[in-house]
């Protein structure tokens, strides 16, 4: 008796004009789903009302932009929020991402008294997360229990943001997201660059976990670690 090792299958290919067709499909597909992609990731809100909180890891081409929204006037007390630095921090006086953000803005010409900075511990994860539960017990400190926060971050991490957000303020207060643009790369042509492409899959994924695995909305971050 044998025993067959190997068989013959037909298989069916596309043709070079298949493959032009399914090139097409697939560049429309992308034209489409790009910008919806982008849009999903980045709601925006033109609020500028009530509490703005600043997320003090955004790059200096987002200061002009946060600046703007101080001096508009129209937000009743500026926050910026942010845990240890990634890197940096043995090098000046600046320990973590709301102090320095603070500093720069000050620097940047806002006037003294108008920003405080929040400072979140170190957390092994949702860091975001953490920051929201920062600022949520600073605003308890200063009487707030309730209200709009205007939630200045980067374009493709907002709708993350305003999750957890969201879930640490709870339901008295209002979370909009006001997200500034990456100057590299936008809705229409994220795709096209490294940069894009790694911000827009890496913020949907971290959305998608951050929506299914929440993280309790009346609890400090979990994983918390002290800061050094």
């Amino acid at each position: 008796m044998k025993i067959p090792l190997v068989r013959r299958r037909e298989a069916v290919r596309p043709t070079w004009a298949g493959w032009l067709v399914i090139l097409a499909v697939a560049v429309l597909a992308l034209r489409w789903l790009a910008p919806a992609a982008y849009d999903f990731l980045a709601p925006r809100s033109d609020v500028h009302t009530g509490i703005l909180a600043i997320e003090g890891w955004l790059p200096d081409d987002a200061v002009p932009a946060a600046m703007e929204r101080i001096r508009s006037g129209g937000h009743r007390a500026v926050y910026t929020t942010g845990g240890p630095l990634d890197y940096g921090g043995y090098l000046g006086e600046f320990r973590d991402y709301a102090t320095a953000a603070r500093a720069t803005l000050l620097a940047a010409g806002a006037p003294t008294g108008s920003v405080t900075a929040v400072p979140a511990p170190r957390a092994r994860k949702d860091r975001t997360f953490a920051s929201a539960v920062a600022l949520r017990e600073r605003l308890a400190a200063d009487g707030v229990r309730d209200g709009t926060v205007a939630l200045f971050t980067s374009d493709t991490h907002a709708r993350r943001s305003r999750l957890l957000f969201r879930r640490a303020l709870g339901p008295a207060f209002r979370v909009d997201t006001v997200p500034y643009p990456s100057p590299r790369f936008g809705r229409n042509d994220w795709w096209t660059c490294s940069e894009g492409v790694r911000s827009v899959l890496s913020e949907g994924i971290a959305w998608l976990y951050s929506a299914l695995r929440p993280p309790a909305p009346g609890s400090e971050p979990p994983g918390g670690l002290p800061a050094p």
